[in-house]
């Protein structure tokens, strides 16, 4: 363990020690001033991030939870809003249309067309994990609050929680009947509008339905074909929850949550042109003419290009899950989660940011998942504990067809080029688990915390590369790979499209197309937890915590024409070391919560380039040996004055690759770049997130509020160098948002206009490497609107 990390773990008590005097200095003073302080405390929010109802300032964990209420306010839509409200939260837009989502510089980073790859930060609707990120689209809707756990989560969550969880709460159905509406209107036409009914069906039964759509709002422009645009939203999303309680000992919950997604993807700034084989020349003098004058997108939000037709979704999430809960006694509960999971994305993805076809995707991916916790949580007077079972089995297809006119098709003459390509891959994925968690309190003051979980897990998957006759007048791959065979090896396989067309080794003597590649990765592991929680004055509370979690290996269609393209990557281990602090103050009109944490990384799993010997370069997923972060973070919620709330919080990151890994730049093979002593990718060094706003009394029966939201990102890696002249930076940006609203001092309506990023601040969200281009992703620009909220 470093001296900065032992540094920042000693500033971490000191804080705390000093919050607990500033505690006990709040409590002098006259009564006139305690009942004024009385109104202005900080309101209580329940987590259940033990898998039990807690106070989250008792959580001794990294933890930000918000209500519906602030979500709303601070203009939360989906998922990748989180980075706007959570520091060291980040929200990757990728150039397979899947989000990408990391905490604390832990994250997949791995560009995954389909829907086979696990996350390292899981997204839960109620406790229940969602497999894949491309599930996501449908979780953060009608909701009650959403928890982000920082940190490993492996002992209660299990694998795939390496960089922590979100758990999105939906909102329950309610004893009397309720109804609201709720409608979004944007300067680009965006609409969002979202409905619910609740109630009680029976004495004993509750339910509650809710709608949304959202249409429009294209933002994007071709910098080419003025007056094209691209970003339309076409999202529908529906949930019905019900609640019955059968007994007084036993109820039941069910929830069926559905989405369907249409929306335009975004589209990429084309930055570079850069053939598979190095150089500056494409084999195709067309190509070569058109890529050496494509045009470089300037600094602006809006212009992006793209190949028309492209850009295009069409995917749909079904989710059902049912929650049985039984009082053995009065303090002991067994608890079934029981869901089923059902995800398909049609895709159409440009993959090289010009408005010609250099390389577009078309993902088609498919998943089913079955799930099943069981588990026994109890309490006694100094002793909480829960232990359980839980199983987990997915069957994944996932197909991906490259329409493409790369550099690399042409490599051996235009008597050899090929267009077309389709990489397949069924995978089935089961994994069993066990767990347990208790936290025992030594003392009134001191508690310890003990957990482990063992996870077995296994992927059984089937992979092929083929092709099919490609363009007229070109021979396509089965010609192309005959052609190599026939030179280098014993002689052509007479392969025809639809052929499976998978080399052994690289294209040398021994180039032998082998058929389907079956491969089966099983591994187990021992997630644990230990740690100590000492109660100070007035709640104040300091931890101390070590952890081991885990995330699943993988083995993700790349579309090579070699085994290596398919290599399995095994799992990656993390341990981390936390001490922190939470500390109400002023008489709980203020709460300081602090940080500081290192990880130790092992096999940590990130993207990058392999040669492949018929396509140049691809992208896969490889394991870092030996790499680390550490990082400090702060939190400040206060209310000094009645109605003006303040809040600030901020994460520092310090990361490093601390053995040697060499990384293919995919200029030649014998081409590779050592990256041991840099940073890993997407880990901006600072980001902070700050927000105020102020309510006050029109008259006696209306209220205005103002408010203001800013969000700092650090300079931070998009990737790892993969090209000669380094690593692309992503430059820190600053973004402004402003708020203003009125309503009823009942609060039954409300209007808020609002501004996103008012300053119009150019910002890089990634950068992407193609074959032969590279281009990057712009945050949007600018935008205005307003919100109209209407309670029944």
């Amino acid at each position: 363990m470093t001296m900065k990390f032992l540094a920042m773990v000693s500033g971490s008590a000191i804080l705390a020690a000093g919050g607990g005097y500033a505690v006990a200095q709040t409590q002098l003073g006259d009564d006139g001033g305690a009942v004024e302080q009385s109104q202005r405390v900080l309101d209580a929010v329940t987590v259940t991030a033990q898998k039990r109802a807690q106070d989250v300032n008792d959580v001794p964990m990294s933890i930000v939870a918000m209500s519906a209420e602030d979500l709303e306010t601070r203009g939360f839509e989906d998922v990748d809003d989180l980075d706007k409200l959570v520091p060291g939260f980040t929200a990757t837009a990728t150039n397979s249309g899947s989000p990408v989502y990391s905490l604390r510089g832990v994250g997949l980073y791995l560009y995954d067309s389909g829907v086979g790859a696990a996350p390292a930060v899981s997204v839960y609707i109620d406790e229940v994990g969602l497999p894949s990120p491309a599930m996501t689209s449908g979780a953060a809707f009608d909701l009650e609050r959403v928890e982000i756990l920082k940190g490993p989560q492996g002992t209660l969550f299990g694998q795939n929680a390496t960089g922590g969880a979100v758990n999105f709460i939906a909102a329950k159905p309610t004893d009397e009947l309720s109804a609201g509406i709720s409608s979004s209107f944007d300067q680009h036409g965006k609409i969002d509008a979202e409905a619910y009914l609740s109630g009680p069906l029976a004495d004993t039964v509750q339910a509650r339905l809710a709608l949304g759509v959202t249409q429009g709002g294209a933002w994007q422009e071709s910098v080419t074909r003025p007056g094209d645009e691209l970003g339309d939203s076409d999202l529908s999303r529906g949930r019905l929850l019900i609640d019955w309680q059968a007994s007084e000992n036993l109820d039941f919950s069910f929830n069926a949550t559905l989405a369907r997604d249409k929306s335009d993807a975004k589209a990429g700034q084309f930055s570079e042109f850069h053939p598979a084989f190095g150089g500056d020349t494409h084999p195709n003098p067309v190509n070569q003419a058109a890529l050496s004058s494509a045009v470089i997108v300037p600094d602006s939000p809006e212009l992006a290009d793209w190949t028309p037709g492209t850009n295009t979704n069409d995917n749909q999430f079904d989710f059902y899950s049912l929650r049985t809960n039984y009082a053995l006694t009065d303090s002991v509960t067994l608890t079934s989660l029981t869901a089923y999971q059902e995800v398909e994305i049609v895709k159409k993805i440009d993959q090289d940011g010009v408005a010609f076809d250099n390389l577009t995707i078309n993902p088609f991916g498919r998943a089913e998942t079955l799930s099943q916790e069981l588990r026994l949580s109890g309490a006694t007077d100094r002793m909480d504990w829960v232990f359980g079972l839980n199983y987990e089995d997915s069957d994944v297809i996932n197909s991906l067809f490259y329409d493409s006119d790369l550099s690399a098709n042409y490599a051996f003459g235009p008597g050899f080029a090929y267009d077309r390509i389709n990489s397949e891959n069924t995978s089935s994925i089961e994994t069993a688990a066990f767990f347990a968690n208790l936290e025992y309190a030594l003392t009134e003051q001191l508690s310890v915390q003990l957990g482990g979980r063992y996870t077995d897990s296994s992927i059984d998957s089937v992979s092929c590369t083929s092709g099919d006759d490609s363009a007229p007048g070109d021979p396509g791959l089965p010609d192309f790979v005959n052609f190599l065979a026939s030179v280098l090896g014993p002689g052509s396989p007479g392969l025809v499209g639809g052929d499976c067309i998978m080399l052994e080794a690289s294209a040398g003597p021994n180039a032998v197309p082998t058929g389907p590649i079956a491969q089966t990765l099983s591994e187990d592991n021992v997630s644990w937890r230990t740690g100590l929680t000492y109660s100070l004055l007035n709640d104040t509370i300091i931890y101390a915590n070590i952890s081991r979690a885990y995330k699943s290996g993988a083995i993700i269609p790349a579309g090579g024409l070699t085994r290596a393209s398919y290599t399995p990557t095994t799992q990656e281990r993390i341990t981390a070391y936390e001490a922190g602090f939470k500390a109400p103050l002023f008489d709980g009109t203020t709460q300081l919560n602090g940080s500081a944490f290192f990880y130790d990384y092992e096999d940590k799993q990130v993207p990058y380039l392999v040669y492949d010997p018929a396509f140049g370069v691809l992208p896969a997923l490889g394991n870092v040996p030996k790499s680390e972060v550490q990082g400090i973070e702060l939190q400040l919620v206060t209310r000094p004055l009645d109605g003006l709330d303040l809040s600030v919080a901020a994460t520092y990151l310090d990361t490093e690759v601390t053995e040697d890994f060499l990384v293919p730049t995919g200029l030649s093979p014998t081409d590779v770049s050592n990256v041991k002593g840099v940073e890993l990718p997407n880990t901006p060094d600072l980001s902070i997130v700050a927000d105020s706003q102020y309510r006050w009394n029109v008259n006696s029966s209306m209220e205005m509020y103002v408010g203001a939201g800013l969000t700092y990102v650090g300079d931070a890696f998009s990737r790892f160098p993969q090209r000669s002249g380094g690593a692309p930076i992503l430059p820190s940006y600053t973004l402004l948002d402003l708020r203003a609203g009125i309503g009823p001092v009942d609060g039954n309506w409300d209007i808020q206009i609002w501004g996103r990023n008012v300053t119009d601040e150019y910002y890089r969200t990634t950068d992407n490497n193609s074959v032969d281009t590279s281009y990057h992703y712009a945050g949007q620009g600018s935008n205005f609107g307003v919100t109209l909220n209407y309670a029944f």
